[in-house]
């Protein structure tokens, strides 16, 4: 009988274990970038149909109302622009729950009978960036039953956020702009003026904002998606000054209107226009641009970034 010597089991050495590790590395930091920019991409793209949503939601509430919404639903301020167009973007069940005769704090009559504060526990899909972390509200007065509300990303443009001078030699006007910034007046979705239209951008649609992304990380401003102007009908919720570049300016202590828009798209952000189109804006564009852009009837001449 011949005895035969076991075969030696092939395995990877040491080395060559290193080696395939070292490749998979390379080939997850070669694939992590172009995956990341394909998530971003479609996260810009619905960012992108979400403002197209509300803006199309707007044309569909003038041709109702026969007015743009405004925030100041009552003497102090009330529900903000985002509730007044729930039914225009099939949210009509939300819609009914809501009382436009009361503050956004206050109980309504019913029925049923809510709290318009209480609103905020639902979520609203298309006001929200799929880029943002920051989707609820920050103000711990806004919980809905010990949970924070949910926040808007698109906030309507009041105008810009300065005294100074338009084309037509007439300074913008900001009224109470002694605290969080004041409220401008040049724009298509202020609370300062009521019964506004579309007739009411003397620019032209295509030239003036209607809607502006605000969905930057660190902006610590958000407050819940119903919100118009406080009982003091001065710091509002739903709607923004053009006041500062993108991306800059966070809410501190006394310019609550003011806070920046921006986003984290990389390098832009998203406008409305008042003919229902979306822009992408870069983040670097001219703050003189954007508030020629913010005012309905100052008669700037500008190129759309």
């Amino acid at each position: 009988m011949s005895l035969q010597r076991p075969r030696n089991r092939g395995g990877f050495t040491l080395i060559e274990l290193l080696v395939v590790i070292a490749i998979i590395a390379v080939l997850v930091g070669l694939l992590l970038p172009a995956v990341q920019k394909v998530r971003e991409s479609a996260a810009r793209t619905k960012c992108v149909n979400n403002l197209k949503q509300m803006g199309l939601a707007v044309h569909s509430f003038v041709d109702v109302f026969k007015r743009l919404p405004n925030g100041k639903n009552i003497a102090g301020g009330g529900l903000g622009p985002q509730a007044e167009i729930l039914t225009q973007i099939e949210q009509e069940p939300v819609y009914r729950l809501a009382n436009f005769s009361s503050a956004y704090t206050t109980n309504t009559a019913g029925p049923p009978a809510i709290n318009n504060l209480q609103l905020g526990g639902y979520k609203i899909q298309i006001y929200l960036c799929p880029s943002s972390e920051e989707n609820s509200s920050q103000n711990s007065g806004e919980n809905v039953n010990g949970s924070a509300a949910w926040t808007v990303h698109y906030l309507g443009i009041m105008g810009p956020g300065t005294t100074g001078s338009n084309a037509y030699g007439n300074a913008y006007v900001v009224s109470n702009s002694a605290t969080h910034g004041g409220q401008g007046n040049d724009g298509l979705l202020t609370p300062v003026k009521q019964g506004l239209t579309l007739t009411d951008a003397k620019d032209g649609l295509s030239q003036t904002m209607l809607w502006g992304e605000l969905s930057w990380n660190g902006a610590n401003s958000y407050r819940s998606w119903q919100r118009g102007c406080d009982s003091s009908g001065i710091a509002c919720g739903g709607s923004k000054n053009v006041t500062y570049a993108p991306n800059l300016q966070a809410y501190t202590s006394n310019n609550f209107n003011d806070v920046s828009l921006g986003s984290n798209h990389t390098g832009a952000f998203n406008i409305c226009l008042g003919d229902g189109s979306v822009q992408t804006i870069p983040s670097a564009t001219s703050i003189t641009v954007l508030q020629y852009m913010a005012s309905r009837s100052g008669k700037e001449p500008f190129q759309m970034p």
